[in-house]
């Protein structure tokens, strides 16, 4: 994995398809050489901001190639579905599951927003269907197969089985990494430039800031 490569940890929220996005378009016109998603562990989330990442993908001329190291749900897993080009450690967990959404307002507007998640299902589910040989029926029907839950997951070889990924590695090296780690720097537990960082205040008590709503 060369320094042509971009972070995608924790929950997909409003920020990361820029910060993904901007990347893989920097990098497509520096120079034709392979871009490289780095996945350690994320849950997912929003389906318009995984929507923009795999458009972004599909738009560079140099090939984005997606690597999963530990985790992938829900919308991280989409995005790992539909790369021309993803790699796994066999013991890596993709998960795939219909799309959850909440509803609020009246029975009407319930109603409006219920068909817009349909739809928007049907757009990012059709696909990863289609790619391994199924129709949407046939996958929600694998789904609660597999967990009553309807939570789908595979370990990594076996998610190159069902067509999830493209091949199964047994080593990523980092030859980009040419800079000796900061060691003051805080570690970030959820990995992303958009997770919630525990600070220290003057008297000791540890605290996290919560965006503006």
């Amino acid at each position: 994995i060369s320094d042509r490569r971009i972070p995608l940890n924790g929950p997909i929220i409003k920020g990361v398809a820029d910060f993904v996005g901007e990347r893989i378009h920097y990098l497509n016109n520096k120079g034709d050489e392979p871009i490289f998603i780095l996945i350690d562990r994320s849950p997912g989330g929003s389906v318009m901001e995984g929507y923009r990442i795999v458009k972004a993908m599909q738009s560079s001329k140099a090939p984005v190639h997606v690597v999963v190291k530990s985790f992938a749900a829900s919308m991280c897993a989409v995005i790992t579905t539909l790369a021309a080009r993803s790699y796994v450690y066999p013991n890596a967990i993709i998960l795939h599951h219909q799309m959850s959404t909440v509803l609020w307002g009246n029975m009407t507007q319930n109603k409006e927003q219920l068909e817009i998640a349909k739809e928007w299902w049907r757009r990012l589910a059709e696909p990863v269907a289609k790619k391994m040989g199924t129709d949407l029926d046939g996958l929600v029907k694998k789904m609660y197969a597999k967990n009553s839950d309807g939570d789908w997951e595979e370990f990594g070889d076996s998610a190159v089985a069902v067509k999830w990924a493209t091949n199964v590695i047994d080593e990523a090296r980092e030859t980009g990494v040419v800079k000796k780690p900061d060691d003051a720097k805080k570690p970030n537990p959820g990995l992303s430039p958009f997770s919630l960082e525990e600070r220290v205040d003057e008297k000791g008590d540890r605290y996290v800031r919560l965006p503006r709503l």
